[in-house]
């Protein structure tokens, strides 16, 4: 899991921590800006608090979650993808976009901490599809579609 720790981004993951055993491990990567919420979250023997780091190696996961309940496309949901994780997350943003339900992962709906329990063990097997929308989510796709607009408006204001 990545991202600040808070209640937009955890509040929603105790109700699924409480579900699940301790037989799985759950690493949170982020700066801490609610204390007493990681506190909370530290208490489940299975979650370790991992703090802000300036990369993240992904190919020593084999599931990627985000219970954020507010979200536009996080970026580190489209690395999991390419790096081969399932990404099982809540139905936020444009989330939906690049999570495809049993292809690449599970979208829950908001506040469904059995569903998302469910999908964290169905996705633990899962061999995942990246979608092709996937690519378009990098500078390099990115860059060359801003000149291409660049081009086109500098051609239509020299006239």
């Amino acid at each position: 899991m990545v991202g600040n720790i808070d209640k937009r981004k955890y509040g929603q993951a105790m109700p699924i921590f409480g579900l699940l055993n301790n037989n799985i491990n759950i690493d949170i990567y982020g700066k801490v800006i609610n204390k007493r919420l990681a506190e909370k979250l530290n208490r489940y023997p299975f979650v370790n608090l991992m703090g802000m780091k300036e990369s993240i190696d992904y190919n020593k996961y084999t599931i990627f979650l985000c219970t954020s309940k507010s979200e536009n496309l996080p970026v580190s949901i489209v690395e999991a993808i390419k790096r081969g994780l399932p990404v099982i997350a809540y139905d936020t943003g444009g989330i939906s976009e690049v999570v495809k339900n049993n292809e690449n992962g599970y979208v829950i709906k908001n506040g469904e901490s059995r569903a998302f329990k469910k999908a964290i063990l169905e996705a633990v097997n899962m061999k995942i599809k990246e979608p092709k929308i996937v690519n378009q989510f990098n500078w390099d796709y990115a860059s060359k579609k801003y000149m291409r607009v660049f081009k086109k408006y500098e051609c239509n204001t020299e006239k």
